[in-house]
C-alpha cells in the first residue's frame, strides 16, 4: 500500500498569492509608459535646420509640411490640420525646436482638450531666455490632427 502525503499550505500564503495574482491581472489593463521623444533627442547630435521664412518667423518654428496657415502674417499664433498622427507631429516639432534652439528647455506634457477625440492633447514647450514656443497637437473628431502653435516673447 502506498502512503499518501498531504501537502499543507498556510491560508495566509494562499491569500497573498491570490491577491498578487489579482493585482497583476488588474495592472495589465493600464497602458505601459512610452518613452518620450525628448529622451531620444538627448543622445543625438545637433542638425543644421533650414532658415525660417515668412510666416514661420512670427511663430519661431516651421509650418508643418502639407498644412495651410490662414492666420494673419503678424500673428504669433496659428492652428493647422494634418492627416498625420499627433505623436508624429510632436516628433517633428521636438526635432525642429531641439535643433533650432539647443539652449532652450524642452518639456512634454498632456492637456485636456474638449475638441480632441480622446479629450487629450500633447503639449510641447520650448522655453528660452527671450521666448517661449508652445506646440499643442491632438487628434480631432473630424479625423484630422490639429496643431496649435503659439510664440510668446518673455
Amino acid at each position: 500500500m502506498s502512503k499518501k502525503t498531504n501537502f499543507y499550505v498556510p491560508k495566509w500564503l494562499l491569500a497573498t498569492m491570490l491577491i498578487l495574482t489579482v493585482v497583476a491581472v488588474f495592472l495589465q489593463f493600464f497602458p505601459k509608459s512610452v518613452e518620450s521623444p525628448l529622451s531620444e533627442l538627448k543622445n543625438q547630435p545637433l542638425v543644421k535646420v533650414r532658415e525660417l521664412s515668412g510666416r514661420e518667423l512670427a511663430l519661431g518654428t516651421i509650418l508643418y509640411p502639407g498644412t495651410t496657415d490662414n492666420s494673419p502674417s503678424s500673428s504669433n499664433k496659428t492652428t493647422l490640420k494634418t492627416t498625420d498622427s499627433s505623436d508624429g507631429v510632436i516628433g517633428i516639432y521636438s526635432q525642429d525646436l531641439y535643433n533650432r534652439y539647443p539652449a532652450n528647455k524642452l518639456t512634454l506634457d498632456n492637456q485636456i482638450k474638449s475638441e480632441a477625440l480622446d479629450q487629450k492633447a500633447i503639449v510641447l514647450t520650448s522655453t528660452g531666455k527671450s521666448e517661449k514656443i508652445i506646440v499643442i497637437a491632438w487628434a480631432g473628431k473630424d479625423g484630422l490632427t490639429s496643431i496649435e502653435i503659439e510664440k510668446h516673447t518673455l
